[in-house]
């Protein structure tokens, strides 16, 4: 699903694939990306090592599109939240929500489906 379009991302609903942590003073998101996704590392050396994850600090306006990924939202509903919480001055919602999508996307910490 990389380089969707507008229409086509309208019902799309995406699932994370990673855990995170919200900052309870900033309400910031910080993903927790396992440093070994797969195969015998994943099993054999992850468990192993101190620190497990790397963690990437989303900002404001991701760690609210984050917050907004239940599994059960679709792109329209995240939009329509987003550009309520964010109000007018925040500029090209679409483009920016669709762009930070298929980033996620891109490097697995979420998946899309399609609603039935």
């Amino acid at each position: 699903m990389s380089q969707l379009h507008r229409q086509q991302w309208d019902n799309v609903i995406p699932i994370r694939m990673v855990n995170f942590e919200t900052d309870p003073v900033t309400n910031g998101v910080c993903l927790l990306v396992p440093k070994f996704r797969k195969g015998i590392l994943e099993k054999w050396l992850q468990p192993r090592i101190k620190r497990k994850f790397f963690k990437i600090q989303l900002d404001e306006t991701g760690s609210f599109a984050w917050s907004m990924i239940d599994d059960s939202r679709n792109f329209s509903e995240i939009l329509s939240a987003m550009k309520g919480h964010f109000g007018e001055d925040f500029k090209e919602p679409e483009k920016r929500l669709m762009m930070f999508l298929e980033s996620l996307l891109k490097s697995k910490f979420i998946e899309c489906k399609k609603p039935l």
